[in-house]
Parts: structure tokens; C-alpha cells; sequence
């Protein structure tokens, strides 16, 4: 039995909003992929390294942690996943793209709403640099 090299990818999303989950998680399977879903920041690191996760979309503004927070507990448990971190549009400043080579630096920001080609677009991107 031949495998098909194209894996489908394993997607993280950490939002405290449940419709904001569900709705990523529909966009995500829609587009063959799937979708692992954290109410927090807690929940999500409670779990690793359980998940052979490719990227993770991340609340920029978790209530319990920021994401930076969050990235750079994964980057001290040598969970080195791309994060897409993404904020309302109302909210404070998203935080900055740091350092790219940096683990617990975003590869990208995004506001709020998003854009489901373009969210598809970076994870992708992500992904793939990763991977090079």
C-alpha cells in the first residue's frame, strides 16, 4: 500500500472564545486540514508534547497569558511550533514580529476579523518554512 505524501496538517487553535474555535475549526477542515481546539493557554500546554502539531493559532490577548508567554514556554519545552497570533482589531497593539529566527516570536500577526484565504495562506507558509 502506497502513503500519500500529503499529510494532512495538524492545526493548534487557542482562543478563550468558543465561536471563535469553532469557526477556525470549520475553516480549517474545510480546507483538509485538522483542527485541535484550547479554550486557554494552560489547556494547550497541559497537552504537549502529546500533539505532533504543525502550527498553532493563537490569542494574541488570553486572559491567563499573553501569547508571547505562551510561545516562550513552548520554546523552553523544545515544542518548536509556528504560531500565527492574532488580535481584534480593537484591542491594544498586537505584539510585535520579533526576531524570526527567535522561537517565541509569531511568524506573523493578524488582526481581527480574519481573512480565511489569508489565514490559510500563512498557515501554509508557516508550515512550510518550518520545514525548509
Amino acid at each position: 500500500m502506497v502513503q500519500s505524501t500529503n499529510k494532512r496538517l495538524r492545526i493548534a487553535i487557542v482562543d478563550q472564545d468558543e465561536s471563535v474555535r469553532n469557526a477556525m475549526r470549520r475553516l480549517l477542515r474545510a480546507a483538509g486540514m485538522e483542527a485541535e481546539m484550547f479554550a486557554g493557554a494552560e489547556a494547550f500546554t497541559a497537552t504537549l508534547p502529546r500533539h505532533n502539531l504543525d502550527c498553532v493559532l493563537v490569542d494574541a490577548c488570553l486572559p491567563e497569558m499573553q501569547s508571547g508567554v505562551l510561545l516562550r514556554r513552548l520554546s523552553r519545552h523544545d515544542c518548536a511550533i509556528p504560531a500565527i497570533a492574532f488580535v481584534a482589531h480593537d484591542e491594544r497593539k498586537p505584539p510585535p514580529r520579533d526576531d524570526p529566527g527567535d522561537p517565541s516570536s509569531p511568524v506573523v500577526v493578524v488582526l481581527k476579523p480574519l481573512n480565511d484565504a489569508a489565514l490559510l495562506r500563512h498557515i501554509r507558509e508557516a508550515v512550510k518554512n518550518e520545514h525548509a
